[in-house]
């Protein structure tokens, strides 16, 4: 059965511990596969992803972004990165924990998969780091952003489209439940 390892490392902003966590195989690892998660979101929610790949001979690691899981200080910076160059924060953190698995895992192809709002950071990690992955697998969902009702959508035939699509975000948190740099209150 696979086994779960929690850890944790410096951030790049050189003061926060970022909480990390890994699911290892119980054989030979064929690959490491780095989980990006989503906003709001953290990375033992994917437990059960990381299982599934690691029965499947992979490597699953990720991390809690800065404000987020158990990396987060306290429940106000649920959701906020930094007062300054949060996102290149967290991308920096990305590489950090790439390059402590390569350490670990010098041989193994090294993947990226990042769903939601991960998805967008695994692009800006795949732009400014091009040498240190061998694949990239992107599960965006702002692709539904400013699309008219789905009433309104239609093929050149007329018909409305089929399968799974939504206008709503179920999951999602209200406006307010999370800080952002914009609301987030100074003092």
């Amino acid at each position: 059965m696979p086994s779960f390892q929690d850890f944790t490392y410096l951030s790049s902003n050189g003061k926060t511990r970022i909480h990390a966590r890994k699911c290892i195989p119980d054989g030979a690892p064929r690959a490491v596969i780095q989980i990006v998660h989503g906003i709001a979101e953290h990375i033992n929610r994917y437990d059960d992803f990381a299982r599934f790949l690691a029965e499947h001979g992979f490597v699953a690691v990720g991390e809690d972004h800065l404000g987020h899981g158990q990396t987060a200080e306290t429940k106000e910076d649920l959701g906020f990165f930094a007062e300054e160059d949060g996102w290149n924060c967290v991308v920096n953190d990305l590489n950090l924990l790439r390059d402590q698995m390569h350490g670990e895992y010098p041989d193994l192809p090294y993947l990226f998969f990042g769903h939601s709002m991960g998805s967008f950071l695994v692009r800006t990690y795949l732009i400014r780091f091009p040498d240190k992955y061998d694949a990239a697998i992107r599960a965006p969902l702002s692709f539904w952003a400013g699309l008219p009702p789905r009433s309104s959508w239609s093929d050149p035939r007329g018909r409305a489209p089929t399968g799974r699509c939504s206008t709503t975000w179920p999951s999602a948190p209200t406006a307010n439940a999370f800080p952002t740099p914009a609301r987030r209150a100074t003092g």
